[in-house]
C-alpha cells in the first residue's frame, strides 16, 4: 500500500483515470454519496482497477526475487546446475524493467519453449515507467479487459511453492486501494519527501511514504 500511495501521486493521470472507472462501476454508490460495499468491490470487475493492482506489484517489487533450490543435478540455460545449487529469480532485471538479452532457442528446455509463447513482453521504450494501461487489452466484444499474461511478473512465485497468501493479499489491496482513491485525492508531495530509496525487511519497503491529501467531493 506504501508503493501503491507513491506511484499514484506521482501519476496523477493514472490516479484520476482510476478514479473515473471507479465512479462509473460504483454509479449506484456515487449516486447515493456513499462508499461502495465490500460486495461490489469485489464483486464487480473493474479491469483498470485490476491493471492498477498488478502493475503497483510490479514496479513495487515488494520481493526482489524468489529462490528455489536443486533437489537434483539439472541445466538451465547450458548451464550445469549441481544438486543443491540456490537458484535466483530476481524480479528487477532484464525483461522486468530493462530489456531482455537474448537466449538461443536450444538452449532452452522443451517446457521452457512451449511456456514462453504463453506470457507477453514489455515494450522497452517505456518498461521501467508506472503504466496500468500495459495490463489491458480488448476483448472479442470491443471491451476493455485486463490481461493477467501481458508480460513477465512473479510477485508471489509460481507453482506448487507459491505465497499461500496471494488470494488474501490481492482482496486487501483491492478493497484498501478503492476505499482510499475514492475518498481522497493524492497529491504530490515536495521531491525532499518523495524519494523512491527502499529498504529490505521482509519484504522492500520505501523509506519515505509521505502524502498529501484533499478529499475528493
Amino acid at each position: 500500500m506504501t508503493w501503491a500511495l507513491k506511484h499514484l501521486a506521482d501519476n496523477q493521470a493514472s490516479q484520476r483515470v482510476l478514479r473515473s472507472h471507479l465512479r462509473k462501476a460504483y454509479a449506484s454508490a456515487a449516486a447515493k454519496h456513499r462508499n461502495p460495499t465490500v460486495t461490489e468491490i469485489t464483486e464487480i470487475r473493474i479491469p483498470y482497477l485490476d491493471a492498477t493492482i498488478e502493475e503497483i506489484l510490479r514496479t513495487a517489487i515488494t520481493f526482489p526475487g524468489v529462490i528455489r533450490n536443486a533437489l537434483v543435478d539439472t541445466t538451465i540455460l547450458g548451464y550445469h546446475i549441481p544438486k543443491g545449487t540456490d537458484v535466483f529469480l530476481l524480479h528487477n532485471g532484464p525483461d522486468y524493467f530493462t530489456p531482455p538479452f537474448a537466449v538461443p532457442g536450444e538452449q532452452r528446455s522443451e517446457s521452457a519453449r512451449t511456456a514462453s509463447y504463453q506470457i507477453g513482453s514489455w515494450d522497452p521504450s517505456d518498461m521501467s515507467s508506472f503504466k496500468p494501461e500495459r495490463w489491458l487489452i480488448r476483448d472479442e466484444a470491443g471491451g476493455e479487459a485486463f490481461d493477467a499474461t501481458a508480460g513477465p511478473h512473479l510477485a508471489f512465485g509460481l507453482g506448487p511453492r507459491a505465497c499461500y497468501g496471494r488470494r488474501l493479499a490481492y482482496l486487501e489491496l483491492r478493497i484498501i486501494l478503492v476505499m482510499l482513491i475514492w475518498n481522497f485525492e493524492f497529491k504530490v508531495c515536495p521531491e525532499p519527501l518523495s524519494s523512491y530509496d527502499a529498504v529490505d525487511k521482509l519484504s522492500r519497503q520505501p523509506k519515505q511514504c509521505f502524502v498529501r491529501l484533499a478529499k475528493v467531493e
